[in-house]
């Protein structure tokens, strides 16, 4: 930059007439040599922020995309001092604004001729957004920061996503000291170039779902996607949710299927250091590859927290078993359970949904018994409330930004921490009407397969015995649909009631029978009211 040029790193108020005219200056020597398709600029390697550029990878996982090994190899722009140079393709964005984003070709001065396409990402101080053509221009209008500092700003942001780029976030190929045609030095960002394969989230709103009342499934599926990538964006310490976040700097791949959309998000000058969760446990209590298990705070007989992947090594079926000690409630359908239970103590786990009303039940219908129990203290029972060291829970009505199976897909080692379900959320989940209740989930297909399950099928408890065909099929993940018997068991009482009553109506209409209902009715009626029967 020319020395007579030297102005403040920023401006939180309006500038001297000085430095107004000196901007005046840089402004008009911008516009005279503008940045033009085939314009050639000279970059200065290697990188002004080296942790900001991807690492290479040998083998990088299924959800990465595919990155140019020559710039990111220790012979690169990136990490040597390389003469390379950049010509500009195709202006993404120009004009009076905050950066200039250009398609662009980057060529090595030396060696084999090879060409890789790329988009910079150039802040070009004399283009910024500020009135000049005012004379007292307002305050707000210079409440900016200049080239250099957007750009370290820029950097930390790929510095702390540095995993998440190729899959979340660009790939980043350095920053870098540009000279421009004016001879003015510039900063600027080379990322991956998406333009072919991607297009913004508004203008993919705007042409694939016109009728939104047709596709609210497509737009739910949408916006889940976009939160998960910010989720795991906030998750390494960056906020991306301020007044300055636009969907603009949201892309999704035209080719990406509208049931599971893959999203990118770019841009990280304006971000903010995220809030930190209240309290997130040893990583043993939540990780675990099953989307549904890993929501999940157990504990086990005794008490004591349960490590998900080492209790889950051997489970093929998970029960989630709703019930409570109720006065006048039979013990049976617990009993059943429970001689089930320990007859498939590895492939099977049965897990206790308290709905009980005191803490004393809950751990009576726990304590020594042979399947697990979700947390107690997770908010569900009104009379205890979450303490406030306590996880953030997902109580009754909480919207559940995670429920798709995306989550194990993008996130395979399960590094994402997800607020737990209590239960009054998985409750809600399932569709719990009554007690007790059974639900049946296949950890293989990672499916439901009965929601209310009949307990009885499951065998007697007093011998011990029977449901073993139950048990074959569910490791099968096959569903025991409801039939005709099933009706006639659950309704054997109504049923019988009925039947009597039809084969006394015919013995009184057809066969002459006395009707003693009728003359006892009417006794009661005479007794009670002082009125006369019929």
């Amino acid at each position: 930059m020319n020395p007579q040029w030297d102005l403040p790193d920023c401006y939180p108020t309006a500038p001297t007439s000085k430095q107004l005219d000196v901007l005046k200056r840089r402004r008009q020597l911008a516009l005279d040599t503008p940045l033009e398709r085939g314009t050639t600029l000279e970059l200065t390697s290697p990188s002004l922020y080296p942790d900001s550029v991807a690492q290479p990878l040998d083998t990088p996982p299924q959800s990465y995309r595919r990155r140019i090994p020559d710039l990111l190899s220790p012979r690169g722009p990136a990490r040597s001092p390389t003469q390379y140079d950049l010509r500009l393709v195709e202006p993404l964005r120009v004009g009076i604004c905050r950066s200039q984003v250009w398609r662009a070709i980057i060529t090595p001065l030396s060696g084999a001729k090879a060409e890789f396409h790329v988009v910079l990402k150039l802040w070009h101080e004399a283009l910024f957004e500020f009135s000049l053509g005012i004379a007292n221009p307002p305050a707000d209008d210079w409440d900016w920061r200049n080239a250099r500092w957007l750009c370290s700003k820029e950097a930390a942001g790929y510095t702390q996503l540095n995993s998440l780029q190729g899959s979340d976030i660009p790939t980043c190929y350095g920053i870098y000291e540009f000279f421009l045609p004016c001879r003015e030095k510039a900063f600027g960002i080379i990322l991956e170039d998406l333009t072919e394969s991607t297009r913004p989230l508004e203008a993919h709103i705007r042409l694939e779902l016109t009728e939104l009342e047709s596709e609210l499934s497509k737009m739910d599926a949408l916006v889940s996607a976009v939160f998960h990538v910010l989720r795991r964006i906030h998750q390494l310490g960056l906020s991306c949710l301020n007044e300055a976040f636009s969907f603009q700097k949201v892309l999704i791949f035209k080719a990406s299927s509208p049931d599971n959309p893959r999203i990118v998000v770019y841009g990280f000058e304006e971000t903010m250091p995220a809030a930190e969760m209240p309290i997130i446990p040893p990583k043993e209590f939540w990780q675990h590859p099953d989307p549904l298990i890993r929501r999940l705070r157990l504990r086990d007989q005794w008490g004591k927290k349960v490590d998900l992947k080492h209790e889950f090594r051997d489970a093929e079926v998970v029960g989630f078993l709703f019930g409570a000690s109720w006065s006048g409630k039979s013990r049976d359908p617990y009993a059943i359970i429970e001689s089930f239970a320990k007859r498939h103590p590895h492939q099977l786990k049965i897990i206790y949904c308290s709905v009980d009303t005191t803490e004393s039940d809950y751990l009576a219908n726990t304590k020594g018994k042979p399947w697990l129990s979700m947390e107690w203290d997770d908010g569900s029972n009104p009379e205890s409330p979450l303490a406030p060291t306590a996880e953030p829970f997902l109580l009754a009505h909480d919207p559940d930004l995670e429920t798709s199976n995306e989550v194990p897909t993008t996130d395979p080692d399960c590094a994402l921490y997800l607020r737990p379900y209590s239960r009054v959320h998985l409750a809600e989940k399932f569709q719990v009407l009554g007690i007790p209740n059974l639900v049946v989930y296949h950890l293989g297909k990672r499916e439901v397969l009965s929601y209310h399950f009949r307990i009885d099928k499951l065998g007697n408890a007093k011998t011990g015995t029977g449901g073993e065909g139950v048990f074959e099929k569910w490791r099968k993940g096959e569903r025991l649909d409801f039939e005709f018997k099933d009706l006639v068991g659950g309704l054997k009482w109504t049923l019988a009631f009925g039947a009597a009553a039809a084969a006394y109506l015919v013995a009184v209409r057809v066969g002459g029978a006395d009707d003693v209902v009728s003359k006892w009715t009417e006794n009661l009626t005479k007794q009670y009211f002082g009125v006369q029967g019929p």
